[in-house]
């Protein structure tokens, strides 16, 4: 199926693409209602209505009372200054993950918590491979990862308390803390020391140390972590914290 030029899979919703058509007819109207908008896209009354709904409910589109017709919400443009924001945020902290991933030869990714995982948005891969589960614009379990744990270490207890109640602490490998307990303790330690390790949690062999990213506020902001081959992550631990810290406070200073 094509769209605007997009292959779109085959197992996407057709109402996925109708909703995602409709909110494409806003570029050149700022109003439209859903009689303009079933004609648009091709979909009845009805359907289209039902669309028009779901997507107000969740504050994508907005009801002019005046004129009943309907305009793009604001949640839009929450969505945008998200977008932005990451992006500003990839470019300024890039330098430094290349930095630390020549320096050490090892892995450095940036990630913030979304989708119940540390998604990551930006990685940065130096010296020796080592098999990770990562890759730009994928999640990382929050209480097997290092970027993970300092996420719920300094995202706010209410954050944590809830992932605590309705987190599914998946086991990856025999050292994962699968134990709600066992990863309360380990989150307050992370919070007290200001760093986290995955000592073979997520993958056999490897190992990773993380530091959270504050603002000048001291408000959660993302994560930074350096993984590589356990022994030499081991080995070098107390070198890659501090430059991780380093670099953590320098980056205060923008963020």
């Amino acid at each position: 199926m094509m769209h605007g030029g997009v292959v779109m899979p085959r197992e996407t919703s057709q109402n996925v693409v109708n909703a995602l058509r409709l909110l494409e007819c806003f570029a050149k109207e700022e109003e439209l209602g859903i009689t303009e908008l079933s004609e648009a896209i091709g979909v009845g009354k009805t359907a289209t209505s039902r669309l028009v709904s779901s997507l107000e409910g969740f504050g994508y589109l907005r009801q002019n009372p005046a004129t009943k017709k309907y305009r793009l919400g604001m949640k839009l443009v929450y969505l945008g200054s998200l977008v932005q924001d990451r992006q500003e945020m990839v470019r300024m902290v890039e330098p430094y993950l290349r930095l630390l991933g020549r320096e050490f030869q090892i892995s450095a990714h940036l990630a913030v918590q979304e989708r119940g995982g540390a998604l990551i948005l930006n990685k940065v891969s130096m010296g020796p491979m080592v098999y990770m589960d990562s890759r730009v614009g994928a999640t990382l379990p929050l209480h097997a990862s290092a970027t993970g744990k300092c996420l719920l270490a300094f995202g706010g207890e209410k954050a944590f308390e809830a992932f605590i109640a309705n987190g599914e602490l998946s086991q990856y490998t025999d050292f994962t803390i699968t134990d709600p307990a066992r990863l309360m303790e380990e989150i307050r330690r992370v919070r007290e020391s200001g760093y986290a390790m995955d000592n073979e949690e997520s993958n056999i062999g490897l190992s990773c140390v993380g530091v959270p990213l504050l603002d000048a506020r001291g408000c959660l902001v993302a994560a930074l972590s350096l993984s590589g081959q356990t022994p030499f992550v081991l080995k070098k631990r107390e070198n890659l914290l501090r430059r991780l810290k380093d670099v953590q406070e320098e980056l205060a200073r923008y963020l």
